[in-house]
């Protein structure tokens, strides 16, 4: 093995050994690791997040500047949204967007929540956003804004 191996090597038997001390996983006798329960509860309720907004997540083609869609602006409170947020997907995000500078382009409408959609494995920063936004009046208004610099 070469220097640049050995190093990995070293920092995932540490990473291993934290992650037992802490019980959230357990190294068997025949070299397999078993997640703890909670851990693998936690992934479950995260994949099923994921699949949900992968549903309501658009398809639109590229374009040059940010866009701004949504699914149903005016839409009653349903059993998936009895508090009557609506998420917005934008994309084409430079990737020096920020919370801030986001919610300012979206001002005056009221930005309950935002999800940045990454890389799963590298965790790199997508260009695109789920955001919440608190009524289906400033959804609308946020929906306008499609185009806007």
């Amino acid at each position: 093995l070469d220097s640049s191996s050995k190093a990995h090597k070293k920092l995932f038997k540490k990473t291993v050994k934290n992650l037992e001390s802490e019980s959230k996983l357990s190294l068997k006798d025949d070299g397999t690791v078993k997640l703890s329960k909670s851990e693998t509860n936690k992934k479950l309720k995260k994949r099923k997040r994921k699949e949900n907004q992968d549903e309501t997540t658009p398809t639109s083609p590229p374009s040059k500047k940010p866009t701004t869609t949504t699914t149903t602006p005016t839409a009653p409170p349903t059993n998936n949204n009895p508090s009557n947020v609506t998420r917005l997907f934008i994309g084409n995000l430079p990737f020096a967007v920020t919370e801030t500078s986001l919610r300012d382009h979206l001002s005056p409408a009221t930005v309950t929540h935002i999800k940045w959609i990454t890389d799963k494995e590298t965790g790199r920063f997508y260009g695109s956003a789920f955001v919440e936004i608190e009524t289906p009046s400033d959804a609308a208004l946020a929906v306008s804004y499609t185009g806007r610099e």
